[in-house]
């Protein structure tokens, strides 16, 4: 019997600690302490997020400048200039599948910077924009071993 009342005392005694601690922490979580806390601390995780975003897109221009295949570089050229640089252009410009690699070169930077090209100058300066010197040689060189 004493067991049994010691029991059921120890249960109350439990019962009425755990419901005052809650209202403790309760009373704790709304101060303006707290609050602040937790603000920082949902704006550092905020700003994590936006770095993490942030780094995952540089990433993936870095990969899009970084491409060094002539094949991959040359698809967007195909839609105008044919699967072997054998058709004019939108019928407007030249062949360009007889044209040495100086000459590609060439009509791309000056595409890139503005200075070459008629009719065709502002439909190519969006194309070559983002195209490294590099990547400029690799078109070159490709396209000019087509014939």
């Amino acid at each position: 019997m004493i067991n049994k009342k010691l029991l059921l005392g120890i249960a109350a005694i439990s019962i009425i600690y755990t419901g005052c601690e809650e209202k403790e922490t309760t009373q704790i979580k709304n101060t303006p302490v707290v609050k602040k806390a937790e603000r920082k601390i949902e704006i550092e995780k905020k700003s994590t997020l936006d770095n993490t975003v942030t780094d995952n897109v540089k990433v993936v221009e870095k990969k899009i400048v970084e491409i060094t295949d002539a094949k991959t570089l040359f698809k967007k050229c195909t839609v105008c200039h044919g699967l072997n640089a054998e058709k004019q252009a939108l019928n407007s410009s030249k062949i360009i599948k007889d044209w040495d690699a100086s000459q590609i070169k060439e009509a791309l930077h000056g595409y890139k910077a503005g200075t070459y090209g008629r009719n065709m100058k502002n439909a190519m300066i969006s194309q070559v924009s983002t195209l490294s010197d590099k990547q400029i040689d690799i078109l070159a060189t490709y396209i000019s071993n087509m014939k």
